[in-house]
C-alpha cells in the first residue's frame, strides 16, 4: 500500500521520534541546557547565513530530537529572551531565530537565562544561609562568564 497525503508522509518521518517521547518527562536539567544549546546554535547559525526562520519541526528533523522536546525547548527560549517567534506563511506554523544580538549569545549568558527564567518573588524567609547561598551561585555565575569555554554560540 502507498499512502498519500503530507500528514501521512510527516507521520511515516516522525514514528522514529515518537518511540522516545515518554523519555521527555525524565530527562535530566544537564541535558535539557544542552538540548537548549543545541536548538540555540542551530538559529544562531541560520540567522547567520541568512536562511529562513526555522520551524519546530524543521528543528526536530535536523536534529533528530523528538518534536515534544524540540517544543519545549523552543518555549523555554522565547521566554527566557533568547529566541523570537516569527509568522510564516503556513498557517498555524512558527518559525524562530535569535531575539537578541547574536555576539552576546554566549553559553553562558544562554544557560544562566534559562536558569533565572520564571518568577523569584515567592515569600521566603531571608537568612544568613540563603543569603550565603545565593552570593555563592552568583560567584559561579561569575566564574561562568569569564571562562574561556564561555564561547559565543555562532563561534562554535
Amino acid at each position: 500500500n502507498i499512502l498519500y497525503g503530507k500528514g501521512n508522509l510527516r507521520a511515516i518521518q516522525d514514528v522514529g521520534t515518537y518511540e522516545f517521547e515518554k523519555d521527555i518527562k525524565g530527562i535530566s536539567v544537564a541535558f535539557g541546557k544542552l538540548v537548549c544549546l543545541q536548538i540555540a546554535y542551530l538559529l544562531i547559525r541560520g540567522f547567520l547565513k541568512g536562511d529562513k526562520p526555522l520551524t519546530a519541526s524543521r528543528i526536530s528533523e535536523v536534529l533528530k530530537t523528538p518534536i515534544r522536546l524540540v517544543r519545549q525547548i523552543l518555549y523555554m527560549l522565547v521566554e527566557s529572551g533568547i529566541a523570537s517567534e516569527i509568522i510564516t506563511e503556513e498557517p498555524k506554523e512558527t518559525a524562530y531565530q535569535p531575539a537578541r544580538d547574536i555576539n552576546t549569545l554566549t553559553i553562558g549568558y544562554i544557560i544562566e537565562a534559562i536558569d533565572k527564567k520564571g518568577s523569584d518573588n515567592i515569600p521566603i524567609a531571608r537568612s544568613r544561609e540563603l543569603n550565603a547561598l545565593s552570593d555563592a551561585l552568583e560567584a559561579f555565575n561569575d566564574i561562568i562568564r569569564n571562562c574561556p569555554a564561555n564561547k559565543l554560540l555562532k563561534d562554535i
